[in-house]
Order: structure tokens, then C-alpha cells, then sequence
């Protein structure tokens, strides 16, 4: 482990008993801990950055109980002007609308595929992919999310490519992931619409 490393690690440990009650039993605080210190090694970026700003973003994620390793893909400590920020990665946020009972299916359209889309009291989505690779389905037009709940109505989100990528900040992310963040857009538009007492982690992650 190097020095750097180390050192947060050693700066974390004082804050071990507020994570693991953030955590309220979802993983072992080491688990947690752990993830933050793979992003920190992977991105030497977090560790030259305002300390403190890296504390508030790994309790955050003690509080939505996302692990931040950047494999799974729930959660990311991301690097920004001197300042550590949490980010919720798409699947984080389908992990974290699952909890209050919705399931989340989100895909990609693209120009080939047959797609339609119904709007109004009872929206409804048709999507069939054309092919089984990127060349062959054609370019992306769109991207989707529909949040199913036996509680609630459908709440179905479509976004067309263009007002997606207006939602780019030109951040790292979108560069080295931009499926991810297509994907991610309308989970994130449709994730306002579900009721915020029954969703709050979901909100508080948007």
C-alpha cells in the first residue's frame, strides 16, 4: 500500500463508528472503506484534493450504502475542481429504486430498431432491437427507463440523444463512459417522478 493510501486509510479509521452507523448494517464498514480506498489508488486525482470533501463523499455513500470501487458500477468518487463529489452511476440508481420496490429496465435506442413510444394517461413504450451489434442496430437516437412498482403506475421516461447529451457537463465521465451517461439520463428524469416518502435515498441520489 503506498504512503498516500496509507494515510487516508489512517485519516478515514477516526470516522469509522459515524460510517458504520450511516451504514445501519447494509456491509461491514470495512467493505466501504475499502472501495473508497481502491478509488483513491486508481484515481491519484482524489487524493490531491480537499480532504474533507472526500470524507463528505464517502459518507454519502455510507448513507445511500453504494459501494464506491467504479466496478460495479453503483457509485463513483469523482475528482472535480479540487473537490471530491459522489456520484450515482446508473446502476446505483436502479439498485437504489429497487429497495423501495420499483424495478428499472432502461435501454438504448438506436436507429434501426423498431421503436415507439406512447405518451399521456397511459404512456407505454415498444422497443425491438434490429440486429445484435452496435453497426448493425445503427447510431443511438434515444435512450429510456420505465419504473415498475405493483404499487404504483408505470412511470416511463424517454429522452432523444440531443436533449441527453445537453445534460453533458464535458466531465471525464461522459467521455470515458458515455453509454453509461446515456443510459444513466433518463433513470435520473424519471427518478424525480417517484413519490420522494417512498423513495428518499433514490431522491437524495439524484
Amino acid at each position: 500500500m503506498t504512503t498516500n493510501i496509507k494515510v487516508l486509510e489512517d485519516g478515514l479509521r477516526p470516522l469509522y463508528p459515524r460510517f458504520e452507523e450511516a451504514l445501519a448494517g447494509a456491509m461491514p464498514v470495512e467493505r466501504l472503506i475499502q472501495t473508497v480506498l481502491v478509488s483513491a489508488e486508481q484515481n491519484p486525482a482524489i487524493l490531491e484534493a480537499n480532504r474533507q470533501t472526500l470524507f463528505n463523499a464517502a459518507m454519502g455513500a455510507c448513507l445511500l450504502r453504494l459501494p464506491v470501487d467504479g466496478v460495479t458500477g453503483q457509485a463513483y468518487l469523482v475528482p472535480y475542481n479540487s473537490r471530491v463529489q459522489l456520484i450515482s452511476g446508473y446502476r446505483g440508481l436502479i439498485t437504489l429504486a429497487a429497495r423501495s420496490t420499483f424495478s428499472v429496465h432502461n435501454d438504448i435506442v438506436r436507429e434501426r430498431d423498431e421503436f415507439a413510444f406512447t405518451s399521456g394517461s397511459n404512456p407505454h413504450i415498444l422497443h425491438s432491437p434490429r440486429g445484435t451489434t452496435v453497426k448493425e442496430r445503427g447510431r443511438a437516437i434515444g435512450a429510456y427507463a420505465i419504473f415498475r412498482s405493483r404499487f404504483f403506475p408505470d412511470i416511463v421516461q424517454w429522452l432523444p440523444i440531443e436533449e441527453i447529451m445537453e445534460q453533458s457537463t464535458g466531465r471525464n465521465v461522459w467521455k470515458s463512459n458515455p453509454l453509461a451517461m446515456v443510459l444513466k439520463t433518463p433513470i435520473r428524469r424519471g427518478a424525480r417522478l417517484v413519490p420522494h416518502d417512498i423513495a428518499p435515498d433514490l431522491h437524495l441520489a439524484v
